[in-house]
């Protein structure tokens, strides 16, 4: 059950961030993208930071999705090293706005030579969990972050969370380590309180790396999260993190993790069908 916990967590976080300690594991600081030490060109007052974060919004296209019915993600996955050792994942997310979104994972364990499957739904009123043909108990707080997941806002990101007065603002600079970014640092507002940085390219206004820490999640503690976004793919007008890769580190779990984007689809008018518990 605490497996099936850590790949929820893994999943929500898909396009917010993903987990890293950046006082991690000896292998994990030889696989971490190689950064100089930053310098610290300035700092920026909050009225620009804010102006930056509308740039960043409109280059990232956030209002295509205002224009989207639905939206399906096929991604694939590989872990060299989690809990269980090395990982192969295929995921398939479908969302059908406003609020409907349904999270088919098929694992393959290597080491173990085992297969899985996870089907995770929030309806547009109530979420449920199928594994290997079973219904699982989903608690108050899964249901929480599946709703949340399920809404459009997710898909904008923590900017746009700041944008809309749900994040706090906290301080901002413009820094120098293997490229310029402006860093945007921010709180949410939750009761389970998360930080943000997110480090915004100076040239293309798209997010570059995100990172995430918050003492409590989902039953953990010590939750850090650190994503590179190394490439996007323009779907529709909305600029959608193609490849990315992540080092985690939630409460006693260690894991490394590349995501590809295979393919997206718009407006494929799927049916409220699909996110109907199997229990219908």
């Amino acid at each position: 059950m605490k497996y099936i916990k850590f790949l929820i967590i893994s999943i929500l976080i898909l396009f917010i961030g993903c987990l890293h300690n950046p006082n991690g594991t000896d292998q994990e600081k030889k696989n971490l993208p190689k950064q100089n030490p930053p310098k610290i060109i300035r700092k920026i007052e909050r009225k620009e930071a804010l102006e930056i974060v509308e740039k960043s919004l409109k280059a990232k296209g956030v209002d295509a999705l205002d224009r989207f019915k639905d939206l399906t993600i096929f991604c694939y996955r590989e872990i060299p090293k989690s809990p269980d050792g090395p990982k192969k994942i295929n995921l398939t997310i479908f969302y059908k706005f406003p609020n409907k979104v349904r999270i088919d994972t098929e694992v393959f364990i290597v080491a173990k030579d085992k297969k899985f499957s996870v089907i995770e739904t929030y309806d547009g009123a109530s979420a449920w969990i199928y594994e290997n043909n079973s219904f699982k108990k989903v608690s108050e707080i899964k249901e929480k972050e599946l709703k949340g997941m399920a809404s459009i806002s997710f898909l904008k990101g923590s900017l746009y969370l700041l944008s809309a007065g749900k994040y706090e603002f906290v301080e901002a600079r413009e820094e120098k380590n293997d490229k310029e970014y402006y860093v945007i640092k921010m709180s949410s507002k939750e009761e389970e309180k998360k930080d943000f940085n997110i480090y915004i390219d100076v040239n293309s206004y798209l997010p570059a790396i995100e990172e995430m820490t918050a003492p409590k999640l989902m039953g953990f503690t010590e939750v850090k999260v650190k994503t590179f976004i190394e490439s996007y793919v323009n779907v529709e007008g909305f600029m959608l993190p193609a490849k990315t890769r992540r080092f985690s580190s939630i409460g006693p779990f260690k894991e490394e993790m590349e995501t590809i984007v295979k393919k997206a689809e718009v407006n494929k008018n799927l049916t409220d069908f699909i996110f109907q518990s199997p229990k219908h």
